[in-house]
């Protein structure tokens, strides 16, 4: 019997709790050890916001779900009489499409490639946007790329802040351990702000903390691995797209380069 391609290699993944079970899985599959360390966990905002309102009452011509939480966190918030006939929906992702869908919601715009604001916005039906109302569905905090560039093309745009992303209950201990028995192969990083956590972790808890910057990190999106260099980590291997199957190709190909190198 053939090994595993990641036969023993000690994995963190360090996506929030409900997301990180399928990459887990598959992590598993290929042989590794996977390490579950979440860094964020997302919570409902307090309030639902007024924008959500309207959108019960088909104020506008065109709703865009950021992410599969917003989508999730959205429909805990809207009456079940919520009537979507005139409204246009866009996603961004593939999961995010696939979650809405799983809610019976027809999705009119995702991008087929990519995971960013810019693939939508790269759609022909983006472009000619001359006062639509627009509203965006997303976590508190997020990028204000995308209403810009909607403003930009002659939209009325507006936020519903339907979640937001808070620290995880965890101290570095764990991962000074791991390190410290040389079980520490690699760290799964999906996004800035969860790399922000995990630097903020080991500088509070140890005292040298050059060592994390020693660790490989696996980073789902050029603006991490950006981050990720800015920070002092000198080995990094990005992934086209957070999803967990390209982070999982990602890592394969890294550990296989691995290998041949150690041979």
């Amino acid at each position: 019997m053939a090994t595993p391609p990641l036969y023993g290699l000690h994995v963190v993944v360090t996506r929030p709790c409900h997301q990180a079970g399928n990459f887990v899985d598959l992590l598993q599959k290929a042989g590794a050890i996977a390490h579950t360390f979440p860094l964020l966990q997302i919570e409902p905002v307090k309030q639902a916001p007024t924008t959500l309102k309207e959108l019960s009452r088909g104020t506008y011509d065109l709703v865009i779900f950021i992410s599969a939480n917003a989508v999730i966190h959205a429909l805990a918030c809207l009456p079940p009489y919520t009537h979507w006939q005139n409204t246009r929906i866009a996603a961004i992702g593939k999961q995010t499409a696939q979650t809405l869908q799983n809610h019976h919601l027809p999705v009119a715009l995702f991008p087929a490639q990519g995971f960013r604001s810019e693939d939508l916005l790269a759609l022909p039906d983006m472009h000619n946007l001359q006062a639509k109302n627009i509203l965006i569905v997303r976590g508190q905090g997020g990028r204000e790329f995308l209403a810009d560039s909607l403003r930009e093309r002659g939209a009325n745009v507006e936020y519903a802040n339907v979640y937001q992303r808070c620290q995880a209950q965890q101290n570095s201990h764990f991962l000074i351990h791991l390190h410290q028995q040389g079980w520490l192969g690699i760290i799964c990083i999906t996004s800035s702000e969860s790399l922000t956590q995990l630097l903020r972790l080991v500088t509070h808890d140890a005292v040298d903390t050059g060592w994390i910057q020693n660790i490989p990190l696996l980073v789902g999106s050029e603006r991490t691995a950006q981050d990720a260099s800015a920070a002092g980590f000198k080995q990094i291997i990005s992934a086209a797209n957070p999803s967990d199957e390209a982070m999982l190709q990602a890592l394969l190909y890294w550990q296989n380069h691995h290998n041949k190198q150690d041979a």
